[in-house]
């Protein structure tokens, strides 16, 4: 549990075995981290723009339907592709676009469209796992190596550990990387500074600014957040609008700071991002055990009325 306010931190708490130099299982955190290094790609000039097509670097989708899909749209989970939900079925396309040993070529060739890309909201870790692709393939860098030198590297944040599908294979950029504590705090830091990390420009002002634009399809979401202007009591990361395929999780009342952005995490890891009060609050951990649901409104907004009641 870190929190860093103006650019100082002013708690920093660890419990059980875990210290400042532990992994931690990045879970879906590790989409934000996704986003970002596309961002680095864009300022670098590896990749053109959000709207560039994906299938220029993905060439074997040229003349079929998931050519009209943008790099945006891997990112604001809008490309069309079939949502994400539970089965128990080993060969269902669900599974063995996570878990094959090549599911990078699972999801190019074999991953269903289910609607026309922009058309719709529909969260899917197949976006995200594609992240590592069109970065290998943009930069001639593996996903590992891109995030080490030109990611973390600029933020002065130690490395850790990557998930991939085989040896030798492709890295999974959607989930379960495991990293120090201090990355997820750095990048949180990042956004909050628009990009910036002392004298450089990482990503630009105008790539953080379209990760904290909502899209018509799903007001509760940019691109590798969430976003708590407008109040939900339950968002489910697969439907905008309630509980789809997975828990939802708990907002018992609205935020206080309507600017909030969350990096948002299976098991609740979380990372606050609050630039009306140049704030970063995170934390990470197991699922809390608890007969009390997990309510992600509590932290930030109880910091907030410490604060204004000063």
């Amino acid at each position: 549990f870190v929190i860093v306010e103006n650019g100082h931190v002013v708690a920093e708490r660890y419990f059980g075995e875990i210290s400042r130099d532990s992994l931690i299982n990045a879970k879906s955190l590790a989409k934000p981290l996704g986003v970002i290094a596309i961002g680095r790609a864009i300022k670098l000039g590896y990749i053109d723009s959000l709207d560039q097509p994906v299938s220029d670097f993905i060439v074997e989708w040229q003349g079929t339907d998931k050519e009209a899909i943008k790099i945006r749209h891997i990112l604001d989970m809008r490309s069309g592709f079939l949502p994400q939900k539970y089965t128990k079925e080993t060969e269902a396309i669900l599974n063995r676009a996570y878990l094959h040993p090549r599911h990078d070529e699972v999801i190019i060739h074999e991953y269903p469209m289910v609607s026309v890309p922009g058309e719709r909201y529909d969260y899917s870790n197949a976006n995200s796992e594609l992240v590592a692709v069109v970065i290998k393939r943009a930069t001639s860098q593996t996903y590992a190596d891109w995030l080490t030198h030109e990611v973390l590297a600029s933020i002065g944040a130690r490395g850790g550990k990557i998930w991939m599908n085989r040896y030798g294979g492709t890295a999974h950029s959607g989930c379960c990387m495991a990293l120090t504590s201090e990355v997820f705090v750095k990048l949180g830091l990042l956004v909050l500074q628009k990009g910036k990390w002392g004298d450089e420009e990482v990503i630009s002002s105008e790539f953080v600014e379209e990760m904290l634009t909502a899209t018509p399809q799903n007001i509760y979401a940019g691109m590798g957040v969430y976003l708590g202007k407008h109040y939900i009591k339950e968002r489910g990361a697969s439907n905008p609008d309630g509980v789809s395929g997975f828990d939802g999780t708990l907002h018992s009342e609205p935020y206080i700071d309507k600017d909030i952005a969350l990096f948002d995490g299976n098991g609740h890891q979380v990372v606050y991002i609050m630039p009306s009060r140049n704030l970063v609050i995170m934390r990470l951990g197991a699922r809390p055990k608890t007969v009390r649901p997990w309510d992600n409104a509590y932290i930030p907004n109880r910091i907030s009325r410490a604060l204004n009641a000063q």
